[in-house]
């Protein structure tokens, strides 16, 4: 039996608009800026039956996070640093102005490279597929009628950017309905990720509205 844990339930807004371009020169839009002489990283924990975990990344220490867990995007120096989540290891090499989610599971840690969001208008919306059963997955609108992100393999994220209208929306594995994703409530200007974990045979689905914490 597969059971579907949603990690953050918030009413939300939604609309695919694939068509129109991205601009590329309109500034950060996660709540704060950062000097393009760093790079950005943050940390999500998805390990479903574990306990909690301490991750570090170079001198960034995120504390204790728990299953489902995220921390805010932070400015790090470039280079190659050092990834400790308790018994886990693994680099970062951090390119200035780059965006990276380092996601950490119960085996290993999978460093994920992130465009940057820079279309204030509109919604950007990330899917990151954390899953070994599920060689593909998509984000669909809930009728599978419309396709928003589509086919992300094991260890990897696509992303779209896309209206704010109200509409429901749900993972697929190909035209396999799998669940209905709960606690997107996009905005205008914002960068929404949803993360797939599997363990055994519970799959769990977290909900991260990106921002930037600069202090």
């Amino acid at each position: 039996m597969k059971i579907v844990w949603s990690a953050l339930c918030v009413f939300f807004f939604f609309l695919v608009s694939l068509s129109i371009p991205v601009f590329g020169d309109e500034p950060a839009l996660y709540g704060s800026t950062i000097s393009p002489d760093f790079a950005v990283v943050r940390v999500v924990y998805g390990n479903i039956e574990g306990s909690s975990v301490h991750v570090e990344i170079g001198v960034l220490d995120y504390g204790i996070l728990d299953p489902g867990e995220a921390g805010d995007y932070r400015p790090i120096a470039p280079g190659l640093h050092i990834i400790q989540a308790d018994l886990l290891m693994g680099e970062l090499i951090a390119q200035p102005g780059q965006y990276s989610t380092i996601v950490v599971t119960e085996s290993r840690i999978f460093v994920i490279e992130d465009p940057e969001h820079r279309d204030p208008a509109r919604a950007q919306l990330f899917l990151y597929n954390l899953t070994s059963s599920y060689q593909t997955l998509s984000l669909k609108t809930a009728d599978g009628n419309t396709t928003v992100v589509e086919n992300v393999p094991p260890g990897n994220a696509d992303e779209a950017v896309v209206n704010p209208v109200s509409v429901e929306i749900a993972v697929y594995h190909d035209d396999d309905f799998l669940e209905e994703v709960d606690g997107l409530g996009l905005r205008r200007g914002g960068s929404y990720s949803v993360f797939v974990f599997e363990e055994n045979d519970l799959i769990m689905i977290t909900v991260v509205s990106a921002r930037v914490d600069s202090t």
